[in-house]
């Protein structure tokens, strides 16, 4: 079985609950001999993820992971056929975000998606400091 992984948590923010919480499923994962990870990110162009992840070639700024524009081009742009070129058996969304948008060729659907949560708050209660965009954006696409 082959496993996506999204370890822009650990990217981001690697000292983290939610960027350990990644390498930690990411070396558990690893140990089965019946399953091979792949890790999927996204970062600047001299960042050592790079190296080890699959990253589109379009690099982006450590601080602007999470932004609406930074995550439309990861989640949509880029995963979908990123998952389908690599023929991804599940898929895991590590950060409370992060599933494949826009998901309508058929030959695509053979990729399960997890979706793991960490704060719950974040789709229940309101952020005051986020613009509106931001803030229905976080809402509809977690």
């Amino acid at each position: 079985m082959r496993v996506g992984l999204d370890i822009r948590p650990l990217t981001a923010a690697p000292y983290s609950g939610v960027g350990r919480q990644a390498l930690a499923l990411y070396n558990t994962v690893r140990l089965r001999a019946d399953t091979e990870v792949v890790p999927f990110t996204n970062a600047p162009l001299t960042h050592q993820h790079r190296t080890w992840a699959c990253a589109p070639q379009r690099p982006a700024a450590i601080e602007g992971l999470r932004s609406p524009r930074e995550r439309l081009r990861f989640e949509r742009d880029f995963l979908p056929d990123a998952l389908s070129a690599l023929a991804i058996d599940v898929y895991v969304a590590t950060g409370n975000m992060g599933l494949p948008i826009g998901l309508s060729d058929v030959r695509r659907q053979r990729t399960r998606w997890v979706l793991q949560l960490h704060d719950v708050f974040q789709i229940t209660q309101r952020d005051q400091p986020q613009s509106g965009v931001k803030e229905l954006f976080h809402r509809w696409f977690p």
